[in-house]
């Protein structure tokens, strides 16, 4: 475990996005993420599970989807890995569910980002976020106005970001400061089967992000992407 003394209140972070040419509906991404896994030969930092079971870390490959495009984030050793694996132009033959289908990587993406506290206020909007499990929601279900439903929802938003940070190993001594600006509620959205209730918004926050990272339940899955404002 990790000294919460020893680490960071910011760093840099490395990611990588691989973007496909390919067209895939949205049920189609768990199926785009098998095949991802299949042709990785099992890595474990493309699936999140250990021997054990599920492992809790924060996930350093996220699978995305952009205008139908599927897409692989990769975040520190996740991006050296995505490097070593892809090229822009290479094709790869693999299957997507019962079919068969090449995909095409588009292009290959590598940069770094300063992330942690900062003195500046950032805007952020969050899409497909999954904030609430049955505890939550059913707070939220009874809270008493809007008001008092977006501070539950502003508090979760913070859990989320200390949840990516002790991802990162990075540790916050101050109060992170988060303000949701605008939020509409996207319907249902579904999580392992299960019908649960999405978000998108935009919010401001003392904590520098980076882009495209997946915050909150199923980040590794094209929920709670960050995009900068």
């Amino acid at each position: 475990m990790t000294d919460s003394l020893n680490s960071p209140s910011s760093r840099r972070i490395h990611l990588c996005m691989v973007v496909f040419e390919n067209i895939l509906p949205p049920e189609d991404l768990p199926r785009f993420r098998g095949a991802v896994i299949a042709l990785t030969g099992g890595n474990r930092l493309f699936h999140n599970h250990v021997d054990a079971g599920y492992s809790y870390r924060y996930p350093r490959i996220q699978y995305k989807q952009f205008d139908c495009h599927p897409a692989i984030l990769g975040i520190e050793e996740g991006a050296d890995t995505l490097k070593k694996n892809f090229t822009s132009g290479q094709g790869i033959r693999c299957r997507i569910g019962n079919r068969e289908e090449l995909l095409k990587v588009s292009s290959v993406g590598d940069w770094h980002e300063e992330t942690g506290i900062s003195n500046e206020i950032h805007s952020y909007a969050i899409e497909n976020w999954l904030p609430l499990n049955e505890r939550n929601f059913r707070e939220y279900q009874g809270a008493d106005g809007i008001i008092e439903r977006l501070s539950i929802l502003q508090r979760v938003l913070v859990g989320n970001i200390l949840s990516f940070a002790k991802g990162m190993d990075m540790y916050f001594s101050q109060e992170i400061k988060c303000t949701i600006q605008q939020i509409s509620a996207n319907g249902p959205l579904t999580y392992k089967g299960i019908d649960l209730l999405g978000f998108s918004a935009s919010f401001r926050s003392n904590v520098k992000l980076p882009q495209w990272i997946g915050l909150g339940k199923s980040a590794s899955q094209n929920h709670g992407i960050i995009i900068h404002l």
